[in-house]
């Protein structure tokens, strides 16, 4: 049926769908923060911040840090990566 009754049922189904999906987004979010956190180097620490945690685009954060576009994506994001890779690998 089409009844008001199991159109609410459904909608209370995805609405639980949603929430669960929410909590897994919060963890992986959770471990990408944490990783991000354990980079000691503050200026790849930084740029991953700004890219992955604030969303920012690679042209507003090479405004922000003071590099151009070409050295932040080719050469500071690479380092900032394998930094996290050497975390990831260390910790497993």
């Amino acid at each position: 049926g089409n009844s008001v009754e199991d159109r609410l049922v459904t909608y209370a189904d995805y609405c639980r769908e949603i929430d669960e999906h929410k909590i897994e987004l919060l963890k992986i979010l959770k471990e990408i923060m944490e990783a991000i956190m354990k980079v000691e180097d503050p200026t790849l620490r930084n740029l991953l911040i700004y890219r992955y945690l604030d969303f920012e685009t690679w042209e507003s954060i090479a405004v922000m840090m003071n590099y151009s576009y070409v050295h932040v994506v080719h050469n500071l994001h690479p380092k900032a990566m394998e930094k996290i890779k050497e975390l990831i690998v260390f910790n497993t």
